[in-house]
């Protein structure tokens, strides 16, 4: 049986098999962790795709977990807040408490299939560049994955796709999510 460990946020997953359980890593008592574990933090992984349940039940479902560089993978939401408008990008996991970056590009000019921002209330100016959230707080687009973001390329489980509270919020981390991708070599 092997296990790979991957950091990012307060979490570690500890990935066995096929299967990926996230437990909280920090100071408190295990009954607290344990809680967090069930309730919020649980992430079902498979050589076809991913689920991460957020600590507000929000769910995240992307397609494929291993691919190529290049590779459009299918990202689902849902039960997000409409009222919170958020950014779905490809990210460096970021430590703990930080803001994830750097980010593939959301284009602020037009849409694009390497970013979006999705918003049900965005300002006047975003007319046209957002894409409103569905029926309870849900969303379904297509990501363009590229091994490099920028500068930066992407190892073994260091970048992930990434859920975050847009530039209205952008120093709330409570809604933060990342489900890492690996490359095929």
């Amino acid at each position: 049986m092997t296990v790979r460990r991957h950091f990012y946020s307060d979490c570690r997953i500890a990935t066995v098999a096929s299967r990926s359980i996230l437990f909280y890593m920090g100071s408190r008592k295990f009954v607290t962790s344990l809680i967090l574990l069930l309730l919020s933090l649980v992430v079902t992984n498979s050589s076809h795709g991913a689920v991460l349940f957020g600590s507000k039940n929000q769910r995240l479902e992307v397609s494929k977990t291993k691919i190529s560089s290049g590779d459009i993978v299918t990202v689902k939401g849902k039960r997000f807040d409409p009222e919170v408008g958020l950014y779905l990008s490809f990210c460096k996991i970021p430590n703990p408490g930080e803001q994830p970056t750097p980010c593939g590009g959301i284009n602020m000019e037009e849409r694009s299939n390497t970013g979006y921002w999705i918003s049900s209330n965005a300002p006047s100016y975003a007319k046209g560049l957002t894409i409103p959230f569905k029926k309870n707080g849900s969303f379904q687009v297509k990501l363009k994955v590229d091994r490099m973001i920028g500068e930066y390329r992407c190892g073994k489980n260091d970048c992930a796709v990434t859920v975050r509270a847009d530039h209205l919020r952008t120093g709330d981390r409570s809604h933060d999510l990342f489900i890492p991708i690996n490359f095929k070599e």
